[in-house]
């Protein structure tokens, strides 16, 4: 999927992030992907769309060799909060175990979601 930046203005962040956690949840991670990629082109220090940046990508995980796993865990160590780096990183972990043992990784998306609601009532924002 070839992923083309859009143009968003400052002012649209808060409703860009707001979609970008929509298709999350409709299990899109690439249009959610794309979406953190416009937020970030525009404010590249925003905490929320790395992170869901860094979640999308690991949604697509397979337990394929073209995972990009070291692209999550770059974004994962760009957090500046050391204990939601470690969250991520651990939620990140626990993704490509589940992702090398699926056929097809559909299932992933699914329970990583599950271990993320688990977790935000221990994560700040």
């Amino acid at each position: 999927m070839e992923l083309k930046l859009k143009s968003i203005s400052r002012a649209g962040v808060a409703e860009a992030i707001s979609k970008a956690e929509l298709y999350r949840n409709l299990n899109e991670p690439g249009e959610a992907e794309s979406i953190c990629r416009d937020i970030l082109a525009v404010e590249p220090d925003h905490r929320l769309a790395s992170r869901l940046l860094a979640l999308a990508i690991t949604d697509q995980f397979t337990g394929e060799a073209g995972d990009r796993y070291t692209e999550a865990e770059s974004i994962f160590q760009s957090l500046k909060d050391p204990y939601e780096r470690l969250c991520r990183r651990r939620t990140q972990r626990f993704q490509r175990r589940i992702a090398s043992s699926l056929p097809a990784g559909r299932i992933l998306s699914a329970c990583s979601k599950q271990l993320i609601a688990s977790s935000k009532s221990t994560t700040r924002v």
